[in-house]
């Protein structure tokens, strides 16, 4: 009896646990927005999150086009560390559609405020 349910038991886990990569695909895709720096002027941010061979890459596109050095994603959570150089952002993901914390550029540090791009096809 127990041979017949190993199997079984064994694709339930495969199939209700998914991989944490597959977890990632609340990060992935192109958020923009605007950081304000402590005592400056709101600027524009837009960062891109993606799955590259099995690896989740990404880029700040803007201010400055340079890509991440490093990223650590929580799923449980959904807050995001990523490092570029001299910037850093640390935030969460809030409604699917909004990525809020802070960005700093070497000793700037503001709030940052993304949405998450979503793109609807024309339909012809």
């Amino acid at each position: 009896m127990i041979d017949r349910l190993t199997p079984a038991l064994a694709l339930l886990v495969a199939v209700a646990a998914p991989s944490a990569l597959a977890q990632t695909d609340a990060l992935r895709g192109t958020w923009s927005g605007s950081w304000t720096p402590e005592g400056g002027i709101r600027d524009a941010v837009t960062v891109r999150f993606e799955i590259i061979d099995d690896e989740l890459t990404g880029e700040i596109v803007n201010p400055e086009n340079v890509e991440f050095d490093t990223i650590a994603f929580d799923p449980d959570d959904l807050s995001v560390v990523a490092e570029a150089g001299d910037f850093r952002i640390e935030a969460r993901i809030e409604d699917e559609t909004r990525l809020n914390g802070t960005f700093s550029q070497g000793e700037s540090t503001g709030q940052m405020r993304l949405t998450k791009w979503t793109f609807v096809p024309r339909i012809r």
